[in-house]
């Protein structure tokens, strides 16, 4: 059975004129899809945060993927903010500051490594994602 959330995304996919594209031609419709995926994304994390294990709660009462949900949603949000720097030099999120968006997609990560039952592999793929947030800090810091 789909989520909410789920066929929310698939309704934006199927709408090409604000489908996530990182090579659209027009700035400002890849200002504004890049926009709504980022809110998507925080959205999606706001939901599962909740059931995420915790050291008071390793097992969360509710089986649900939400720490994988999390983490997938972390590192789309990293390939969005990188990939909307890149093209505009700026990072720009709704009603957050851009930094807030990068901090939270950072942490999920490192909560995905350290609460999840990783291979080295996955693990290893997650602090690679931890550095590419640290890098896109490093460069907005210059902004």
């Amino acid at each position: 059975r789909k989520s909410a959330c789920t066929s929310d995304l698939n309704v934006l996919k199927r709408c090409a004129a604000v489908r996530w594209d990182p090579d659209r031609e027009d700035i400002t419709f890849f200002k504004q899809s890049a926009m709504l995926f980022g809110t998507y994304y925080t959205v999606r994390v706001a939901v599962h945060r909740q059931f995420l294990p915790t050291p008071r709660h390793p097992t969360p009462e509710v089986p649900l993927p939400s720490l994988t949900i999390c983490t997938s949603a972390a590192r789309s949000t990293l390939n969005l903010l990188e990939v909307q720097y890149r093209r505009t030099g700026a990072v720009s999120c709704p009603l957050t500051p851009p930094h807030a968006y990068l901090f939270n997609a950072c942490v999920l990560l490192l909560v995905g490594v350290w609460g999840g039952q990783l291979s080295k592999r996955e693990q290893k793929s997650l602090m690679d994602d931890v550095k590419r947030c640290l890098d896109l800090f490093e460069q907005l810091e210059k902004t």
